[in-house]
């Protein structure tokens, strides 16, 4: 009776050491599971970050061409007659201002036969195109190449599609 009171005990031990291995090796396995996920999630968060880091600097890129390409345009007679057409499709009032950048002030005369009125520099528009300012209704109507460009920049980034019109 003692021998199988031994075995009892044997197996009972071997049977509580073996449960508690089990329940060791299932929770080491549930941390490395979870630390696993953890450090998927990082990487795939730090995937993420490059390719969107990638993705800004192409778009940059892109629209620094464009920036380059406006500039060549500027030296062009294509964009006197854009400054014209611009104008032209404006409402002309007595006291409407028309806001230029300083290197398209040498347009002035050209457009003052479109609208006798008051030219100003705009500090703000670096790439060219001008704005239309009707103080009197408190609007201004913004036909600049910067805000187009910011504006198409904008819905690329955020759509990945140009806007781009004819006006």
């Amino acid at each position: 009776d003692s021998e199988e009171e031994k075995k009892k005990i044997v197996k009972k031990a071997n049977d509580t050491f073996t449960k508690r291995a089990y329940d060791d090796v299932k929770d080491s396995a549930k941390k490395s599971s979870g630390k696993y996920a953890l450090l998927a999630n990082k990487a795939e968060f730090e995937a993420h970050k490059d390719i969107l880091r990638y993705r800004n600097s192409l778009v940059d890129k892109l629209f620094s061409e464009v920036e380059d390409k406006l500039s060549e345009f500027r030296k062009t007679d294509e964009y006197k007659s854009f400054l014209e057409k611009s104008l032209g499709n404006e409402k002309k009032t007595d006291n409407m201002i028309v806001y230029l950048m300083s290197e398209d002030m040498k347009y002035k005369d050209l457009l003052s036969k479109i609208a006798d009125v008051e030219f100003k520099v705009d500090p703000l528009i670096k790439l060219g195109g001008l704005s239309v300012c009707y103080p009197d209704e408190l609007v201004i109507v913004n036909k600049t190449f910067d805000t187009l460009l910011s504006d198409e920049k904008r819905n690329f980034a955020s759509a990945g599609i140009l806007m781009l019109n004819d006006e």
